[in-house]
Parts: C-alpha cells; structure tokens; sequence
C-alpha cells in the first residue's frame, strides 16, 4: 500500500526501504521456544547466500527480486512512477495515532515530496520500526507471553530524529472543546489556503483570563493517580490570577500566579509562590465560529524529574479551559490538572 501510494504521489523513481537488519539469522535450539509465521524454515535457517554482513555485525538481508511479491522485497526494488501520479501540493493530517508503516510513508512523502504537515506529531519510528517479523515465546516461570521483534525495516530516507516519529509541522492540537462543538480544527487549517490575520497574544491571553470566574478543577492525585474535582472560583485582571478551592466543609484554599507574557521571546512565564515555569507559545489561533486555542510548550518538574509540560487554554462559548499535561521523553501525555470556568 505504501509502494502503491509512493508511485502516485512522489515526484521522482524511488526505493521505499533500505535492507531488513537482523542481529542473527541461526538461533541454535531457540526456535523450540519461539512461535511465530511464514516459513519456520525460512525463518530460522535461511541459506546464508540471502545476506551480507555489516561492519557493525548485522546480517543485511539480499533483496530477491524473483520473489517481489514479498512486501520486504518490493520495497527495496526502484519503483517507477504511476503516469497519472499527483503533481499538487501535499497536506497531510498527522497525530499520535500513526505509527509504524504510515509513519514511514509520512517520512516519505516529507521528504521526497515536501508534503505539508499539519496536526500532531506522529508515533511510530521515521526510520523504521522493528515490526517486520515478530517472535513470540511464553516465559516458563511466570507464563507470560512476550513480543520479540526480530527484524529492523529501514526507510529509505536521509534525515529522522532518532527514535521518533515525525513532527508537525503546523501544530494543531485537538481540544476538549473541538469535541464537544463536532469540530475538526486540524481538517480546517489544511483546507485554508491563507493564513487567518495573526493574533496579538499577550492581549489575546490577557483578555481571555480576566474577569471573575467559577466552575471546577479537575486534577490527578499523584500519590494513587486518582482523580480529584474540586469547585473553583477565579478572579484575574489578566495577569494576577487569585484562585479558590473548596475542599470540603471549612476547608477553602487560596493561592495566587503571576502570568508575565514576552512579547519578543513570545513566552509565558508563570510565578507562583516560589515556583516558576517559562513556555513558549506552540500554537495560537481562533477559529471561524470564534473559539480560541492557546498552547503553550515548556518543561516542568515532578518529584525531582525534568518533564516536558504543556499547558492549553481554550475559550468557547464562554467556557474557558485551562489544562496542563506533562509526559516524560517517549511516553504520552498525562493530565494534571484541568481548570473548566464559567465567566460572571
């Protein structure tokens, strides 16, 4: 399918992946132990002659081009153009959800055909994932039956960030509040041609948190990763933010932040108490019906590690949303805390 799509989108002939890596083609009484699919044969005695050897000490598997109904042997041969291919601009969606052999079709398609990204990040490996031929063997003691990937499939690509998928490159980050409204905002910034006027985004943050405010704070307990809602109240001029928490009976907690935005660094730094983060505006735009999104990209810490932290404040219908995720270096984010406020 990835070939198929190469030769109606790219613009020149090409070969799709560089040769399947393994790190041992003889297994010795192992393959007792393993199941797996295809040809046991194949699989685990394969004619030497079918390999080269690495100055790293991989085997490099031959490609047969006899047997080109193989999908590992049809990527590895040129491919020609399909003669009614597309010639337009490129735009392709993109998020966490792809991996694997879209992600390397995403890969490609960036870099050979300078496709526009728009979305998120993907998952999966631009280099290539170790997912071409699994063993699977049951450990004796516990009976858990664990994944062994044995070959590594290379993209034929020259650039990636190892071990990550490929990023965005228009970020555009689906909200709680584009569920709720049926909206696909990624969708609709691939379909604009032009740009929308920009925004000025300290007066944009400002006037999106001033007022006085009451709803709800959502957040995760991080002694058992429970959850916790709260009801709220805030009041902000726009910079000053002054919270309160109702605990429970007689119990109300006060605090207050200090949100300073930089116009030049187009940054945000939030003080509170003796604690300070600084963030970097990732995305900043208003859609059609008059929604607002704000993401801001930072670090934070928790329990004395560095994590990357990401804070996004939504304005719909008069429902303003405050959410900051954390996640640690390839591991999906986790919600900390969500603020859902309602303007008096």
């Amino acid at each position: 399918m990835s070939v198929a799509l190469g030769r109606y989108l790219l613009p020149q002939p090409f070969i799709w992946s560089k040769p399947v890596r393994y790190k041992a083609i003889r297994y010795g009484d192992l393959p007792r132990y393993i199941e797996s699919w295809g040809d046991t044969e194949d699989l685990f005695n394969p004619p030497a002659e079918k390999f080269t050897r690495t100055a790293d000490g991989w085997f490099e598997r031959l490609p047969d081009t006899a047997a080109s109904e193989l999908d590992d042997d049809e990527s590895r041969i040129e491919h020609a153009l399909a003669p009614d291919r597309f010639t337009g601009q490129l735009v392709i969606l993109t998020g966490p959800q792809n991996g694997s052999g879209a992600t390397r079709t995403i890969a490609q398609l960036k870099e050979r055909a300078g496709a526009l990204l728009v979305g998120e990040d993907s998952s999966g490996s631009a280099e290539g994932p170790t997912a071409g031929q699994i063993f699977l063997t049951t450990l004796p003691n516990s009976g858990i039956k664990v994944r062994v990937p044995n070959a590594w499939n290379l993209t034929n690509i020259r650039s990636w960030v190892p071990r990550m998928g490929v990023p965005a490159d228009v970020l555009v980050l689906p909200t709680l509040a584009d569920f709720q409204a049926g909206r696909d905002r990624a969708l609709d910034v691939a379909r604009n041609a032009e740009a929308p006027p920009p925004l000025n985004p300290e007066a944009t943050l400002t006037s999106s948190l001033t007022g006085h405010w009451t709803g709800t704070l959502d957040y995760r307990d991080y002694g058992n990763d429970g959850r916790v809602v709260l009801p709220t109240k805030l009041d902000s001029d726009g910079t000053r933010l002054t919270w309160t928490y109702d605990d429970g009976p007689g119990k109300t907690i006060r605090s207050n932040e200090i949100w300073t935005f930089d116009p030049k660094a187009q940054s945000l730094t939030v003080r509170k108490g003796n604690m300070v983060s600084k963030s970097h505006v990732s995305e900043l735009r208003k859609s059609s019906d008059g929604s607002l999104t704000m993401v801001f990209d930072g670090t934070g810490r928790e329990k004395g590690r560095e994590l990357f932290a990401r804070t996004v404040l939504t304005l719909d219908k008069g429902v303003l949303r405050l959410t900051e995720m954390t996640r640690q270096t390839g591991e999906p984010f986790l919600m900390r805390h969500s603020y859902e406020l309602i303007r008096h």
